[in-house]
């Protein structure tokens, strides 16, 4: 049926969706090949980040498991606020029990009993960190920092809106240099039919 179609289709139709389907695949693969890059990218990214924020987290608790003050321990971590996509955190002392948590409201059951390996893990829909703590070359602790994926949502949502409105914007502007086109192309053929 489509083939039948196609051919008693005008040549000028025929030219058109054959422009307008070239450019649209071509657009579609471009569009899953950068959004792909961008989101290994921004994964990337936001480990970096996430290991950078531990790192001062860290470095800044050292004193706190040295001395056994938990207060300024849950001081140092009510930081964290200031990230709004850190959902817990603890800091562990170097016996492997939970030292302070963030937010102080957070339930024990919502953090590890026990510090995860070093480095980072994804998780549904999370991204958690361990990072050790040390100070003066002796490692006192882990620190332990759970993030939504949220900043990687909100970027793909905000990628996809801009595909769409590019993709919509090359659509239309393809269909239009392919009226153009189309009309110079097809009028010879059609004039030598004619004859």
């Amino acid at each position: 049926m489509t083939r039948r179609y196609f051919k008693d289709t005008p040549i000028r139709r025929k030219l058109m969706v054959m422009l307008l389907l070239t450019s649209g695949v071509v657009l579609a693969l471009t569009s899953v090949f950068y959004f792909a890059y961008e989101f290994i990218a921004f994964r990337r990214t936001t480990v970096s980040q996430l290991a950078t924020l531990s790192q001062v987290i860290a470095s800044n608790s050292g004193a706190s498991l040295a001395f056994r003050s938990s207060e300024d321990a849950e001081l140092i971590l009510s930081a964290l606020a200031a990230d709004r996509h850190i959902v817990a955190a603890g800091l562990y002392g170097e016996d492997g029990q939970l030292f302070a948590r963030y937010p102080t409201t957070v339930a024990r059951e919502a953090l590890p009993e026990m510090p995860p390996p070093n480095g980072h893990r994804f998780g549904r829909g999370e991204l958690s960190f361990v990072q050790p703590v040390t100070r003066e070359g002796k490692t006192l602790g882990a620190l332990y920092l759970r993030s939504d994926l949220g900043a990687i949502y909100d970027r793909i949502r905000l990628y996809s809106m801009m595909l769409a409105i590019v993709i919509a914007a090359a659509i239309a502007l393809v269909y239009a240099v392919s009226r153009s086109l189309q009309r110079q192309i097809s009028h010879p053929i059609l004039a030598l039919e004619a004859t």
